[in-house]
């Protein structure tokens, strides 16, 4: 799993306590580094993905640093990705941040 965030907090470690307990190895983009906008997220990600280009059977989960926890165990996750025959799955909240009245455009 990977995640970015640029720095430590209760959230980043609930998170990785519970993808321990999940079985999830986890690996933390961006820590410690200046953060300059949500920008450096897409960036961060891109730079690692380019690791496993070319490993084909790499599942990669990513996952916000902040505001989610894993509450099923790795194989459970697996399984339910490879029964869905998808080669890219997205999640979201129903509500997010740019869709609440006030927020900037």
């Amino acid at each position: 799993m990977l995640t970015v965030a640029n720095k430590k907090s209760i959230a980043l470690d609930k998170l990785r306590r519970s993808a321990q307990l999940s079985g999830v190895t986890m690996k933390v983009l961006g820590l410690g580094e200046h953060w300059k906008g949500l920008g450096d997220k897409v960036w961060l990600l891109k730079q690692e993905l380019e690791y496993h280009k070319d490993d084909t059977s790499k599942v990669i989960l990513f996952a916000d640093g902040y505001d989610v926890l894993i509450n099923d165990n790795i194989t459970n996750i697996l399984e339910k990705f490879y029964r869905s025959r998808f080669q890219i799955l997205f999640a979201a909240e129903h509500n997010t941040w740019t869709g609440l009245t006030g927020c900037p455009e």
